[in-house]
């Protein structure tokens, strides 16, 4: 009889839990509807933080619903063999979420929009080009992909895409990398210890990935933690480096990029810079506005410049670009992330940029 009490007084609890959790959802789909992004990360030795290897899903935004496919190797990609076929010349495309392709569809991306390009000029050349992109991805883990996984396949040519946006900022606070007072590049894993332990334990919590990717209220939970959760992060990491964080910020993104030069040099692999502007500083630029967030990101542009010519890498720049056509339609309105007409520019201008230095 106490069993069967306890499971009666179980199902009631049970019941009345699901039938206020979907009433509370309906109310957020008819009223407040939340954006759909799904826990689409896993705690990774290497990185910190990677996508989830083979994950299918939807992201889905006020301004677009975008699906999405991963590999096996947690990419936004088909699947590749480590040996190129002969005849092939590949490249691998590294960056964060504007490679990824955060609001279009995988083949608008401006990575295989460059691909079908660079195919349809009938050479005998077979023109491979991976999208590598990681979203929230900084140069600190683009450079340990570099080191840890594309050198395994074989590239000839490596175009990292870096994001005056939050790129600096994700090298700082990710501290997957830090300086020592000799300015010497040191491995670190102090950064995001809350977040990765967060999720760590989601891992194990049944239907989690599922309500993520369905539950409008599950996600207005959820982001708002997530947000709380980062931003306890970046506070812990902010004491413990200069007080000067800008300029620290410069030159730990400076030395990343040093050693991710070296790296290919040393291993025969052609590299190619573009520079994503983010879209406030795009429209600061048309103003002609003279601000101190103006001058950080002209610092940020002087120091990628200088590191490239150091190396004799070549760097696009697409501020000047942008700023040429109407920035309203490169970007969403309201995201922060590039339009499919968007995808459409960098992919163009990239082909001619790559073909004018002798990269392909």
């Amino acid at each position: 009889m106490k069993i069967r009490a306890f499971l009666i007084r179980l199902f009631v609890l049970l019941s009345s839990f699901f039938v206020t959790f979907g009433i509370i959802e309906v109310y957020f789909r008819i009223f407040d509807p939340q954006p759909i992004r799904p826990a689409m990360y896993k705690t990774d030795p290497i990185y910190g933080l990677r996508m989830v290897p083979g994950l299918k899903g939807y992201l889905k935004e006020a301004e677009f619903t975008q699906p999405f496919q991963l590999n096996s190797l947690g990419f936004r990609e088909k699947e590749y063999n480590k040996r190129k076929s002969e005849g092939s010349y590949r490249i691998i495309g590294i960056g964060d979420s504007f490679t990824w392709g955060a609001g279009v569809s995988q083949s608008d991306t401006f990575i295989k929009r460059l691909e079908r390009a660079l195919n349809s000029d009938f050479n005998e050349v077979n023109y491979e080009v991976f999208n590598w992109g990681v979203s929230a991805w900084g140069t600190a883990q683009e450079f340990l992909c570099l080191e840890h996984q594309a050198l395994a396949y074989q590239p000839d040519l490596v175009i990292l895409q870096y994001y005056t946006g939050n790129d600096m900022a994700d090298n700082i606070y990710s501290s997957i990398f830090r300086l020592d007072q000799e300015a010497n590049l040191k491995h670190s894993d102090y950064g995001r210890q809350k977040i990765i332990h967060i999720k760590r334990i989601t891992d194990y919590v049944p239907f989690y990935r599922f309500l993520t990717q369905h539950s409008h209220f599950m996600n207005f939970i959820r982001l708002r933690l997530l947000a709380k959760v980062e931003k306890s992060d970046m506070q812990q990491v902010a004491v413990t480096i200069p007080q000067d964080q800008e300029k620290y910020g410069l030159r730990l993104t400076e030395a990343i990029l040093e050693a991710f030069f070296s790296l290919a040099s040393k291993n025969g692999i052609k590299v190619a810079v573009l520079v994503i502007p983010e879209k406030n500083k795009a429209f600061l630029a048309s103003s002609g506005a003279k601000t101190a967030q103006q001058q950080r990101f002209f610092n940020e542009s002087r120091m990628l410049t200088n590191v490239c010519r150091r190396h004799n890498v070549p760097l696009l720049n697409f501020l000047n670009i942008f700023l040429q056509r109407n920035t309203s339609l490169i970007y969403y309105e309201k995201d922060t992330h590039l339009s499919p007409y968007g995808h459409q520019i960098v992919a163009e201008s990239l082909e001619k940029f790559l073909k004018k230095h002798h990269l392909l």
